[in-house]
This record gives structure tokens, sequence and C-alpha cells, in this order.
């Protein structure tokens, strides 16, 4: 349920980042809107992955295909539509 939450919650943001772009500054910004996602997506995936490891018990070899999920997917939808935008 969580990787459900967590996905759901970086689309949710990516959205948010590219409307503000968008209003912001056009079609450009919506651009750099998307390159500044991605590490920011990363952050945020390897601090859920942190929160699995620390309080959750979980080993990092357990956590690394959510992390790959929950960075990869979003990142790859941002990445797509940084292409299409520029």
């Amino acid at each position: 349920m969580r990787p459900v939450q967590f996905l759901l919650t970086m689309f949710a943001l990516l959205a948010v980042m590219l409307i503000v772009a968008r209003l912001v500054g056009g079609p450009s910004m919506m651009a750099t809107a998307a390159k500044w996602f991605i590490p920011l997506c990363f952050i945020a995936a390897a601090y859920n992955m942190s929160i699995g490891v620390r309080q959750e018990g979980y080993g990092v070899v357990e956590e690394l295909p959510f992390l790959l999920l929950n960075f990869g997917l979003p990142a790859l939808v941002a990445f797509g539509l940084l292409k299409k935008v520029l």
C-alpha cells in the first residue's frame, strides 16, 4: 500500500510543479520543472527507503526494488514529458 501512496504523491507533486511552471513561465519553465523534479523524486524515494530500513526493520536488499519503482516510474514520466515539451 505504501508504494501506491508514494507513487500517487510523486505524480501529484509532478502535476503541481508542471502547472505552476506553466502559469509562471510557459513551456520552457515546464521543462525546467521536470528537470528539478527528477532529483527531488530521487531524494524523496531514498528517504522513503531509509524509513523502511531504519524504522520498519526491512533490509536494504528488500527495499531496493521499491526504491527503483518509487523513483523510476515518476522519473520516467517526467523524462517523457521533458522530451515532449522540448
